[in-house]
């Protein structure tokens, strides 16, 4: 740490500071409150059961919609934080149509397409309609 002091002293203060109090409801680090912030193009927000940040996922999607944001997509899964070509969490295996790297080619040609339309609509000022 001591390479990088910067990091260093923020990371300290936020473990001095404990609760959730305005050193840790900065942008950043706390979307609640500065959803008028974030770019307003496609999103997609994605967490699992078995992770720490459902709640903050569903939280700041649900948050930017009310805001207005469009083209957002919210995905929760059966996997655990960081690896979701797992079939498992714990003793409870969900079979592999429950991992994204099992369909990993479907997603990644959906993803490469979508943005690819989004950015050449949006460079025209068109919108992508919603089903």
């Amino acid at each position: 740490m001591q390479e990088h002091p910067t990091y260093e002293k923020c990371l300290l203060d936020h473990w001095q500071a404990g609760a959730l109090d305005d050193a840790w409801k900065q942008p950043g680090l706390y979307a609640t409150g500065h959803y008028d912030q974030f770019a307003r193009m496609a999103q997609i927000h994605m967490s699992s059961c078995y992770d720490p940040y459902p709640l903050t996922t569903t939280d700041n999607y649900l948050g930017l919609k009310a805001e207005g944001a469009k083209d957002l997509g919210l995905v929760l899964g059966a996997w655990t934080h960081g690896d979701r070509s797992l079939t498992y969490a714990g003793d409870v295996d969900f079979g592999e149509a429950a991992t994204l790297i099992v369909n990993w080619h479907l997603i990644s040609l959906i993803f490469v397409r979508t943005s690819s339309m989004a950015f050449s609509m949006g460079m025209q000022g068109s919108r992508i309609a919603r089903p």
